[in-house]
């Protein structure tokens, strides 16, 4: 079994006639929808004409998402595959051009005095279906800039934050690292590969790990702090022109999600965060770190479970236990495999991390790790298996209801990492759930104290931003200093990781930011609706695939309302998180037993 990904649902190569036949059409379609769009410059608009222009934008951009599936899948492989470099480059320029399209859509929405009214009076199914994307795009509206000027800033972005993203992940994919062993053995390895040794078992080999990435970084950190001040000087000035009061009112305007929700949230997790620390002391206290866990250990593996998986047996384990759960679920799994969706081991060009991406042209997705044999890489196949179930319940809908805010779209994710340690748990020892539920606890400190950090760290960044580029010096104290005020002295203040702001890829986007604090929403949303399925058994299936089902057609508020959760309370955050206490009691119980 292949354990590389295979495209071919997309394109067989870039030389693929397919691929040039879509190319041509898109650059067709482009025009004509450009040209055919004018009648949506005055007044409002007619339903049957606005009908007309969706359905034609719709087939241009499924062909659009397949050539750009197919580039930027390619590149994540191969970051170093020029036809996809070129490509992507060409297709930037040709969707910078439909910003006219889109700003006239936009506008024409917007001009609608009342849009739930026109809806109805529309007779257009197609349309009525349509009415939360429009009411966004109407929204959106009292942000634009006149069309030149948004036509000119999706042109300068290719050459500007656009460029500057590509760079970061040239370089952190590139970036060979130095790798001493126990016998003074020397070892080059890309950066991703080191970055997964922090999941080594040997101590020494997660310390060499950690050192060496520390001495290969500052060799292209100058690079990436260009990279990271140019990006988000962009946001900033685009901020303040499209009249918003701060990038972080933009993020959760695209959210879809209330600075009320926000606020409870991050409140309850700040109240919690001296309890959750709890954790880090009592790892710590097992692998002998005296003033709290060492960085390098954050990972460590603890525990009996000593099982290092083969992709094989690890996949093995997960479409079981999602079998278990849901039929449905596990067959997913299984088909994913077997068609070859998933691209498995870390290699020299390929991007860290992981990540599930969706090929709604085709009805597939692809799924990307950096798989070591680890089983928190066993719950990260789980995680972004759960993005690809999210995507087959979404298949259903038209494309303008599939666009998942970042809040939303790591419920599955969660939900299936969830179910994964669980059914474990059920069937092993206490010596050997302590390892099954340390690797969990691992994702919730990531997800909640880590990504507190991360939030702290970017609120500073966009602040300073404003004033001055910050000199990579400023950036690693920055970034110390939010560890400092997440971690406390759960972690050792001597052995941190003050490089985590170039590592992160989430930082370097310019139409995504505060790519953190969804991940604790997320997390907490899903451990919400586990309980509720833990209370109700599989009756609860129908409503949790209906809410992912439909989990882009409202706001985030609206689509948590429809399962019974207000996610406006700051109670809410706090029942959530006392599910995770709960485990880091039972984490220190077994740790006091161990010693």
């Amino acid at each position: 079994m292949s354990h590389n990904w295979s495209l071919d649902a997309l394109y067989l190569s870039f030389d693929d006639p397919n691929l040039q036949t879509d190319y041509q059409a898109c650059l067709t379609e482009a025009q004509t929808l450009i040209q055919e769009s004018q009648n949506l410059i005055e007044g409002q608009p007619e339903p049957a004409n606005l009908e007309i222009l969706l359905r034609a934008s719709e087939a241009l951009y499924l062909k659009l998402w397949k050539l750009s599936a197919f580039a930027s899948l390619t590149l994540s492989a191969d970051t170093s595959c020029e036809p996809a470099l070129a490509l992507e480059e060409k297709l930037r320029k040709l969707q910078a051009e439909l910003t006219v399209f889109e700003v006239r859509l936009k506008r024409a929405v917007g001009r609608i005095e009342d849009l739930v009214q026109w809806l109805q009076n529309s007779r257009s199914d197609y349309l009525k279906d349509l009415e939360f994307a429009l009411e966004e795009r109407a929204e959106s509206a009292h942000h634009l800039l006149s069309d030149e000027e948004e036509i000119l800033i999706a042109k300068l972005r290719i050459t500007g934050s656009d460029a500057w993203e590509t760079l970061h992940a040239k370089l952190t994919s590139t970036l060979m690292a130095t790798v001493s062993d126990a016998q003074g053995q020397i070892t080059e390895m890309p950066l991703s590969a080191v970055r997964a040794l922090a999941y080594d078992p040997d101590p020494e080999v997660r310390r060499q790990a950690y050192l060496a990435e520390l001495a290969a970084l500052p060799k292209i950190d100058d690079s990436i702090a260009a990279s990271l001040n140019s990006i988000k000087g962009e946001v900033l000035t685009l901020t303040e022109q499209r009249r918003y009061g701060s990038p972080l009112e933009a993020t959760l305007k695209e959210a879809r999600m209330s600075r009320k929700t926000l606020d409870a949230l991050i409140s309850a997790i700040e109240e919690k965060l001296p309890e959750l620390r709890g954790y880090y002391k009592a790892k710590a206290v097992l692998l002998g770190d005296q003033n709290g866990l060492k960085f390098h250990n954050l990972f460590a593996p603890v525990g009996t479970l000593s099982e290092v998986y083969t992709y094989e047996t690890a996949m093995d384990f997960v479409i079981r236990h999602f079998s278990t759960y849901n039929p449905e679920l596990g067959a997913f799994a299984a088909h994913a495999r077997d068609e070859q969706w998933i691209d498995v081991e870390p290699r020299a060009g390929k991007v860290g991390g992981a990540f599930c991406s969706s090929l709604y042209p085709v009805r597939q997705c692809r799924i990307l790790t950096n798989f070591q044999g680890s089983l928190g890489d066993v719950l990260t196949l789980a995680h972004e298996l759960g993005h690809g179930y999210h995507d087959y319940r979404l298949e259903s809908q038209k494309l303008f209801n599939i666009e998942v805010p970042m809040t939303l779209a790591e419920t599955a994710s969660t939900f299936c990492e969830t179910v994964i340690a669980d059914a474990a748990l059920a069937t092993l020892s206490d010596a050997e759930s302590m390892t099954v539920l340390e690797s969990s606890l691992q994702d919730a400190g990531q997800a909640i104290v880590d990504i507190y950090s991360r939030y702290l760290f970017e609120s500073r960044l966009f602040e300073l931003r404003t004033d001055h580029a910050l000199s990579v010096n400023e950036l690693k104290e920055e970034m110390l200093k939010a560890q400092e005020a997440a971690y406390g002295d759960a972690m050792d203040p001597e052995v941190r990781h003050p490089y985590m702001w170039l590592v992160k890829g989430h930082y370097y986007s310019a139409s995504v930011n505060f790519y953190n604090f969804p991940y604790a929403f997320g997390l907490l949303f899903a451990k919400g609706l586990y309980q509720l399925y833990r209370e109700e058994g599989t009756s609860f299936l129908p409503r949790y695939d209906q809410l992912l089902s439909e989990s882009g057609k409202a706001s985030v508020e609206s689509v948590c309302a429809s399962v019974g959760i207000d996610v406006t309370t700051k109670e809410f955050w706090l029942k959530s998180l006392d599910v995770i206490l709960g485990d880091i009691q039972r984490f220190k119980n077994l740790a006091e037993q161990k010693a």
